[in-house]
C-alpha cells in the first residue's frame, strides 16, 4: 500500500504539537522562581525571538534581579488593533521538572501529571497558543505577562506605568480560561467585553463557544478601562490549581487552527471602556462553586441583604443541578 504524504505529514505535525506543548508543561514555574527565570530565558526569550523583535519591559519582581525580569512583548505585522495575552508563571508550590502523562485509555486524550502539584495548563497552554499564532504570522501585539498568579502584577505594571503601549487597541484576547466553550464577558462581576463582540467571535471560531459572564480574573481585566473588548477564552484545561488538573489535547489543536483563521481586525467593537457595567450573578474561579462578585462591584451596585439572599439561593440551586448532573454521568449505561 502506497504511503499518503499528506497523512504522514499530518501525523508528524500532531506529534510535534504534542511534544512542544508537553515540554512547556514539564516545567513548574512559580512567579519569580529560578525555574521561571531559567525557562523564560531558555525557551521563550530566545535569540530567534529577540531577532524577531521580542523585548522585555521594565517590570521587576521585588526579590529578583538580573535576567528573567520583565513582561515579554513582541509585535507581529503592523497596524493591528489586537492584543494577545498569556502569562509565564504557574501556581506550582516549588519550581520543578515534572512528568507529563497521556492516558490513552481515557475517552479524551488529556495531559495530566503525577507530580502531586498542578499540571500548569494555566497558563502553559496560553503560552503555547500564542507561540503558534506568532509562528503562523497572525498580526497583533503579543504580551507574555509575568506574575499573573500573584495578583496580575505584570499587567498592572503596564496599565499603570506604560499605558501608551496598549492605548489604541480595540481588543485584548487572553488565553487563560478553563473548559472548552467560554468567551468571557465579565471578570469578577465587572463587564470587560460586550456580548456583541463575544457572539461575533463565537461565530468566527465555529466551535460552539458562547458568552460567559462568570469569569474570575486574568491580565486583560487590568486593561478594561483602556481597551474596549477585553476577554478570556477557554483553552481546554480543567481543575486548574490542583493535582487533578488536566488539558484536553484534541480540543486545543482544533482551537489553535480556528484561531489562526479568525479575521481579528473585522471583529465588532461595541463596549465603551469609560463606562462601567456590573453583573451581580457571581463568578467561577478554579472550583465549581459560585463566588460573590468582588467587593468593589458589590459596593458599586449597592449590594445588600436582598442581593445576598438571591445570590445564596442561586448558588444552592446551581450546586444541586451540578450534583444531579454528576450523578447522572456516573450511572451505567
Amino acid at each position: 500500500m502506497a504511503y499518503n504524504p499528506e497523512v504522514l505529514d499530518s501525523i508528524y505535525q500532531r506529534r510535534l504539537d504534542i511534544r512542544n506543548l508537553k515540554r512547556i508543561m514539564t516545567f513548574g514555574r512559580p512567579a519569580s522562581s529560578e525555574m521561571e527565570k531559567e525557562w523564560v530565558n531558555t525557551y521563550l526569550f530566545t535569540p530567534q525571538m529577540i531577532e524577531a523583535g521580542m523585548y522585555k519591559d521594565g517590570f521587576h519582581y521585588g526579590r529578583q534581579s538580573g535576567e528573567g525580569e520583565g513582561n515579554l512583548i513582541i509585535e507581529v505585522g503592523e497596524g493591528s488593533k489586537t492584543l494577545f495575552s498569556s502569562h509565564t508563571d504557574t501556581v506550582h508550590r516549588t519550581g520543578i521538572i515534572q512528568n507529563v502523562i497521556i492516558n490513552p485509555e481515557d475517552s479524551k486524550l488529556k495531559f495530566t501529571t503525577d507530580s502531586g502539584q498542578c499540571l500548569g495548563g494555566d497558563d502553559g497552554t496560553g503560552v503555547w497558543l500564542m507561540l503558534e499564532l506568532i509562528k503562523a504570522g497572525v498580526p497583533g501585539l503579543y504580551i507574555f505577562h509575568r506574575a499573573e498568579e500573584v495578583g496580575g502584577q505584570g499587567s498592572s505594571y503596564i496599565a499603570n506605568t506604560t499605558p501608551q503601549l496598549i492605548t489604541g487597541y480595540d481588543r485584548g484576547i487572553a488565553f487563560d480560561r478553563k473548559d472548552d466553550w467560554s468567551i468571557i464577558t465579565h471578570q469578577a462581576g465587572t463587564r470587560t467585553c460586550s456580548d456583541d463582540f463575544a457572539n461575533d467571535l463565537a461565530d468566527k471560531l465555529k466551535m460552539n463557544h458562547k458568552p460567559d459572564k462568570t469569569g474570575s480574573f486574568t491580565d486583560t481585566a487590568n486593561y478594561d478601562t483602556i481597551i474596549p473588548e477585553c476577554t478570556n477564552l477557554s483553552v481546554g484545561y480543567h481543575n486548574a490549581h490542583s493535582a487533578r488538573e488536566n488539558q484536553e489535547i484534541d480540543y486545543l489543536l482544533k482551537f489553535r487552527d480556528a484561531l489562526v483563521k479568525v479575521d481579528w481586525e473585522s471583529l465588532v467593537t461595541a463596549r465603551d471602556p469609560t463606562v462601567q457595567e456590573y453583573s451581580t450573578y457571581g463568578y467561577y474561579g478554579y472550583g465549581d462553586r459560585l463566588v460573590k462578585p468582588k467587593r468593589s462591584v458589590r459596593q458599586a451596585v449597592g449590594w445588600g441583604d436582598w442581593e445576598d439572599q438571591q445570590f445564596e439561593r442561586r448558588r444552592d440551586e446551581l450546586a444541586k443541578e451540578k450534583e444531579l448532573t454528576d450523578t447522572s454521568d456516573k450511572e451505567p449505561d
